[in-house]
């Protein structure tokens, strides 16, 4: 659909996108609007030829909603694919087109199979199968927004309705994207010297290590030794007699729980005092932490999974904040790290904390199911099929206690899930099931508090 201007004087035309509509621009200056409730907004761009789509999609798929009048570009697996080819028909190349998008809100809350989190979900497949770069996206939530779009500059706004904030942002194209993950991963963080020491004892695990071998360890850090024994009494393990010596801690916890409580202290050694960026202190996250790792054992126990693998996944899903964090406060001042590095999570719907956090965990040998939970943590439905059940475990746990902690009810539609029989699938677990799962969070949260201010 190619679209014919009337020329203005100094103030740009704007183009209005309605339901179910797409429109493209090349080389003319206008304002592209469209106006988000369930529906999800896509601007596709190629700065290179000046060529700029738009389309304003009502429902996921063509196939199973479709409407009278046959109307393709209603749909995000038709109408993406339609505006496409009307781009190449003014030269544009796939690998050229990066996207915007936004949109997909819960407009009640209540929805068990949410419309705004089915387009969230179809929008997104469709352009990372047709190797689409999204450079940003607002999605979800429960508010609707207003994209705008600048035809002039590849600029944009999106205005949250309701709450009267403003998003705005600068060229959308400005930021290298590699260069930024790269500077984060290979900046050298001045961690806690014990940090070394942990990771040593994590190496270990692989090997044939003994009870005596550990005691050995643990006595030549004093710290370390005095850590263990305060965990070992506390109400999780509830000894009968209090435990006052290493070799009988050892011997309680047995290998197992040992390196639970290391990969703890290691969590515990890399975490600073406050996550400035994320507006959390380290006590807030790390009782996050262990209430979506104690959470996610628990749910193993209605699952073939890996209950001490789970564990190790829900403790260290986020731990990718802590460095980005850090990174943040080297590079930026406070004034602009807080743009920049909140358009680049949302450029990739949280996932950039998840991918430097699972790159950590390659780097000092964590198994490959643990990184790939903390790599997909909030996207389950990208993982690969043999990791999924584990993985959606995760993310549910993950979802459910960050809503019990913000205080908020708890709604499937706000789980990182096409719908509530998704879950089901997913997690392999009946609705009645996952009903006592969520009544236990916060005997769980009161578990973490315990072992956070141990």
């Amino acid at each position: 659909m190619k679209n014919l201007l009337a020329k203005s004087n100094n103030y740009l035309n704007e183009i209005y996108i309605d339901i179910g509509k797409c429109e493209v621009i090349k080389n003319i200056p206008c304002k592209i609007k469209i106006v988000l409730g369930s529906c999800i907004g896509v601007i596709l761009a190629d700065t290179e030829l000046k060529v700029v789509g738009g389309i304003h999609i009502l429902l996921p798929n063509y196939k199973k909603y479709k409407l009278e009048d046959k109307n393709i570009t209603a749909y995000a697996d038709t109408g993406i694919i339609h505006l496409i080819k009307i781009m190449k028909e003014y030269g544009c190349k796939e690998s050229n087109i990066k996207a915007i998008i936004a949109g997909g809100s819960s407009i009640g809350g209540t929805d068990y199979f949410d419309i705004g989190m089915q387009n969230y979900i179809t929008t997104k497949n469709i352009l990372n199968k047709l190797n689409i770069k999204i450079l940003h996206e607002n999605c979800l939530g429960d508010k609707p927004r207003v994209l705008i779009f600048y035809t002039d500059n590849f600029k944009f706004n999106i205005l949250t309705l309701g709450d009267n904030k403003q998003y705005e942002e600068d060229d959308f194209s400005s930021i290298d994207y590699s260069k930024f993950l790269n500077e984060i991963n290979e900046i050298k963080f001045e961690l806690q010297p014990r940090v070394n020491k942990l990771i040593k004892l994590i190496k270990l695990q692989k090997e044939d290590t003994d009870l005596n071998q550990l005691e050995t360890i643990i006595k030549s850090d004093d710290f370390l030794a005095l850590k263990i024994i305060k965990h070992v009494n506390t109400s999780y393990y509830s000894p009968k007699t209090r435990i006052t010596n290493i070799k009988l801690a050892l011997s309680y916890l047995g290998i197992k729980n040992f390196f639970k409580f290391i990969y703890s202290e290691l969590m515990n050694s890399i975490s600073v005092d406050e996550l400035k960026f994320y507006s959390i202190d380290s006590r807030g996250y790390k009782i996050h932490a262990f209430t979506v790792a104690l959470l996610s054992e628990y749910i193993a126990e209605y699952s073939d999974c890996n209950p001490d693998e789970l564990f190790l996944a829900g403790l260290f899903h986020d731990i990718g904040k802590i460095f980005i964090d850090k990174y943040s406060g080297l590079k930026y001042n406070v004034s602009d790290r807080a743009k920049v590095l909140k358009f680049v999570e949302n450029s990739i719907k949280n996932t950039l904390h998840a991918k430097i956090g699972g790159d950590f965990l390659k780097k000092i040998n964590i198994p490959d199911i643990i990184c790939e939970a903390v790599y997909n943590h909030h996207t389950p439905q990208y993982t690969s099929p043999e990791f999924r059940r584990f993985v959606s475990i995760i993310a549910f746990s993950n979802s459910i206690v960050s809503n019990y902690i913000l205080g908020s009810n708890i709604y499937i539609s706000k789980l990182p899930f096409n719908s509530s029989s998704d879950i089901v699938e997913n997690l392999g677990i009946d609705f009645n099931t996952l009903e006592t799962i969520i009544s236990q969070i916060g005997y769980f949260f009161s578990i973490a508090e315990e072992l956070v201010d141990d």
